[in-house]
């Protein structure tokens, strides 16, 4: 296997097995497999339910994963709570009860599966649940802390096994209704900064900023890194040039970061050539500004902005979308969204205004345009990304920065 084929990210784990799994298949086989083949389908669906993926189901073990600690906690307590009303109509020799132990951790993705600590971690937490039960890890509890109408019992710094630092664990003492519970905007806007950060967590990584900028960066020594790793961190390195009209001519100045330009101007256009960067920042952006305390980001893809269509009907079907509040309507969506925009707290991150499809190209330009004019008033900030040949003034008045990918002189002297 090529080592460039391996990639890291940051998850929510929930790893389950069967309490007494031999002794139910030592007693009847069939039996046993039918009750686990149906049991299985049920989690599996719930799983999917809660935006979670099964990712091996092995024996009598199951591992999923999501993108969300408080989606992962709110799918194993109604697991356990689905599976109790389905063991209560079997004879006690019969019931089959799983444990679930879920942990948030770094893993290694390999085609669709995945290992490490954070899944060993998960094992391990799930070996100290009852049967029928629930442990977390400290990792976990602080995601759902106060999120969940849960309630804990810590179980102290627990030493497991291939594990070099104790885990902090925590048992999950009830969860009647959980899955049920409608959660708050507030709740809704912390899952999505958890998901925005999981989804650019490893574009981050390997983002590699020039001097004034710092960032976590995933150490790498170029004999020993994968190919790909070390490509993508070439690739990372930009100049950024904010362009100033002098008369007729622009002049070209130079930005230690793009976080100069965001923090210079509450609106402008990142141009570049293509393959150039503009992307990349943009999600690098989308990843630093989910620690925001006062600006949520929200990256939008201008491809799907399609002919005829409202940019505010656009907008609220990606905030609706990003937010995964698919139990609002579009007038309560549309409602929300407002109320952001008032509150200034938003970051539009608009990327591949060249794509937009070209009939009816200028009206919706115009429209973006009016729409950044309006909310950027109330302190919302917008960043838009266009190819550098494709850009004919169509969001005129806008700030313009051009990101540059370093030469391969510069990178030797980087």
């Amino acid at each position: 296997m090529a080592q460039d084929q391996f990639k890291r990210k940051l998850t929510a784990i929930l790893s389950a097995d069967v309490v007494g799994y031999s002794r139910l298949m030592g007693d009847n086989e069939d039996t046993t497999i039918r009750t686990l083949t149906n049991y299985r389908e049920v989690m599996g669906n719930l799983i999917q339910l809660h935006r979670g993926h099964v990712v091996d189901s092995t024996g009598d073990n199951l591992l999923a994963e999501f993108a969300s600690a408080v989606d992962a906690v709110n799918c194993a307590a109604e697991i356990q709570k689905e599976l109790a009303e389905r063991n209560a109509d079997l004879p006690d020799g019969r019931k089959m009860e799983f444990r679930i132990g879920l942990n948030v951790g770094d893993v290694v993705e390999e085609e669709d599966r995945i290992y490490g600590d954070g899944v060993n971690i998960a094992a391990r937490v799930q070996g100290l649940a009852k049967a029928g039960g629930i442990c977390i890890s400290g990792s976990v509890y602080d995601h759902v802390e106060n999120k969940l109408e849960l309630s804990y019992e810590f179980l102290g710094e627990q030493k497991v096994k291939n594990i070099r630092r104790p885990v902090r664990v925590y048992r999950v003492l009830s969860f009647p209704g959980a899955a049920a519970r409608v959660p708050s905007l507030s709740q809704l806007e912390q899952d999505y900064r958890e998901r925005l950060k999981a989804r650019y967590a490893e574009e981050a990584a390997y983002y590699v900023p020039l001097a004034g900028e710092t960032t976590e960066v995933i150490p790498i020594q170029p004999t020993k890194a994968p190919r790909s790793a070390r490509r993508r961190r070439l690739r990372a390195k930009f100049e950024y040039h904010e362009w100033i009209p002098t008369g007729e001519d622009i002049k070209r100045v130079k930005l230690e970061t793009l976080r100069e330009a965001v923090d210079k101007y509450p609106c402008f256009i990142l141009l570049g050539d293509p393959g150039c960067g503009k992307t990349t920042a943009l999600e690098n952006l989308a990843y630093r500004f989910s620690d925001h305390p006062d600006k949520l980001p929200v990256p939008l893809h201008l491809s799907e902005f399609e002919p005829g269509r409202p940019l505010e009907d656009f907008i609220i079907q990606g905030w609706g979308g990003s937010l995964e509040a698919g139990h609002w309507g579009a007038q309560e969506l549309a409602a929300n969204l407002k109320e952001y925009l008032q509150a200034g707290k938003l970051f539009f991150l608009f990327d591949a205004l060249n794509e937009m499809p070209l009939e009816g190209y200028s009206d919706r330009c115009l429209a973006l345009r009016r729409f950044i004019d309006q909310w950027s008033a109330q302190g919302n900030r917008f960043l838009v990304t266009c190819r550098i040949l494709d850009y004919s003034e169509e969001l005129s008045g806008l700030q313009r920065v051009e990101v540059q990918p370093l030469s391969d002189d510069k990178i030797q002297h980087f």
